[in-house]
């Protein structure tokens, strides 16, 4: 019983001992040589931890010498870069110096601009004020033409409604003539029936004769009174039709005046809204300007500032260069090192090459 559980741990570390770290003894006793087959394993699964962790290792060391090699290649091209640049900074500082002169003498010059945009914005400013004050006093009278504008077509309204009623009450009187008319006619067949009549009677009939007589007179007046009615009715007709026709001309007239005048009034309310903008966009403008005048005279004390400092940056410029030749220097060595830590981290990894996990 002893000898099976021990020739597997021998088999497991014959297994192993040529590098196949894969193999683990598989012994569930409680005794000495569970113990053994437990430890085994647990050496077995660290040491394959190991592994892992040294081939992780060597691929970090391949990666970080390529890096080195990289940085080391960027470092030369910087350093021959830098002194390139720091030659080209030396020639620069003496033109800067000349450049600073002109530019100074330029910003001066434009302070001088500043101050009159300054006083002609201040002048833009209060005719911007005063238009908006005369937009709101036409906009006040605008409202004003507005009011009567309404006003106008109501009464015109009015008028329409009555030149209406008399065209309305026209017509009316018009039937009452043709009643009138109608009674005239009547009367007149009345006064020849009553001549007729006292005729046939004689002497007796004579007062029945001058009553058809004034019968008949009154129907004649009757019946001129009601031609000469309806002539009048005809003629007022005629004039409420005219008048009716101009008041509907006035109406669309005061309806284009109001629609006119409206208009215009939205304008002016544009017009106070786009002062009011304009108004806030030059104060914003003064205000900026303002600032602008303060950074000229800060960029006037930078001129002197960056001039002393370009003398100073010559001299640094020397001074990187003699940096920069040392940093090649340094370069060069960093790419041997790199190049000796990828020989030694191909080593390790052909070391390691012979164990399996």
């Amino acid at each position: 019983m002893i000898s099976v559980p021990l020739n597997q741990v021998v088999n497991t570390m014959k297994q192993t001992e040529d590098g196949d770290l894969r193999h683990r003894t598989n012994i569930n006793s409680e005794d000495e040589l569970g113990y053994l087959g437990k430890a085994f394993n647990m050496m077995i699964d660290k040491f394959s931890a190991l592994i892992i962790d040294t081939k992780k290792a060597v691929d970090q060391v391949v990666q970080l010498g390529e890096l080195m090699n990289q940085s080391a290649d960027q470092l030369t091209q910087t350093s021959e870069g830098v002194a390139t640049a720091m030659e080209q900074i030396t020639r620069g500082t003496t033109e800067q110096s000349t450049e600073i002169e002109k530019t100074s003498s330029t910003i001066l010059h434009l302070a001088e601009g500043i101050d009159q945009m300054m006083q002609r914005t201040g002048e833009i400013e209060e005719i911007a004020h005063t238009t908006k004050r005369l937009s709101l006093n036409s906009q006040s009278a605008m409202n004003q033409l507005l009011t009567k504008a309404k006003e106008t077509g109501e009464i015109t309204d009015l008028v329409y409604k009555n030149i209406n009623d008399l065209t309305i009450e026209a017509n009316e009187i018009e039937k009452i003539t043709e009643t009138i008319t109608g009674f005239a006619e009547r009367a007149n067949l009345l006064a020849i029936n009553t001549a007729i009549e006292a005729a046939r009677v004689g002497e007796a009939g004579r007062g029945f004769a001058v009553l058809a007589d004034e019968i008949n007179n009154l129907g004649i007046q009757s019946k001129k009174a009601a031609e000469m009615i309806n002539s009048i009715l005809s003629r007022i007709q005629k004039k409420a039709l005219i008048s009716a026709e101009y008041v509907g001309e006035a109406h669309q007239i005061v309806d284009e005046h109001f629609t006119a005048v409206t208009t215009v009034n939205d304008s002016f309310a544009e017009i106070i809204t786009a002062m009011d903008k304009t108004v806030t966009m030059i104060n914003q403008a003064a205000l900026d300007l303002t600032q602008v005048n303060l950074l000229k005279e800060s960029s006037v004390d930078s001129m002197l500032t960056i001039n002393s400092i370009s003398g100073e940056t010559a001299s640094a410029a020397e001074e990187v260069s003699a940096a920069a030749e040392e940093q090649a220097s340094t370069a060069a060595q960093l790419q041997q090192l790199a190049l000796n830590l990828n020989l030694m981290a191909e080593r390790l990894a052909e070391a390691i090459k012979v164990f399996k996990v």
